[in-house]
């Protein structure tokens, strides 16, 4: 069961609205955050709601699909993230709006990976 759903959740995530609405936050976003000292800034803290929220409002209708509750969700996306390698990337952008931790992982991630980018052109 749990291959079926994270199928369905890796769709639900390519199908547009949900990685659009994330990539555009952190291209706006992103380079506000501060991560690498440990410490969690009055202005992470907004940040991390307004992620949150732009990924709960896209939930709500994913889960409503599933006939499941939202605490449901990520309880089975955290078990297939520990179980499974498939979709990290995906599901590691899920899960970052319920942890403030996992969000300042995905924006180090992302800031890394903009670096490279950069050094590439």
């Amino acid at each position: 069961m749990a291959e079926g759903f994270m199928e369905r959740v890796a769709a639900w995530y390519m199908e547009g609205t949900l990685q659009d609405d994330l990539d555009s936050f952190l291209e706006t976003y992103g380079k506000e955050v501060v991560v690498g000292d440990g410490e969690q800034t009055h202005r992470n803290k907004e940040l991390f709601d307004m992620f949150s929220n732009v990924l709960e409002s896209c939930l709500k209708i994913f889960c409503k699909k599933e006939g499941i509750t939202d605490l449901e969700f990520y309880k089975r996306c955290e078990e297939e993230y520990q179980e499974n390698a498939t979709n990290k990337q995906i599901l590691a952008a899920i899960l970052a709006a319920a942890s403030y931790e996992a969000f300042i992982s995905l924006v180090a991630d992302w800031k890394e990976e903009q670096e490279e980018e950069k050094e590439k052109s």
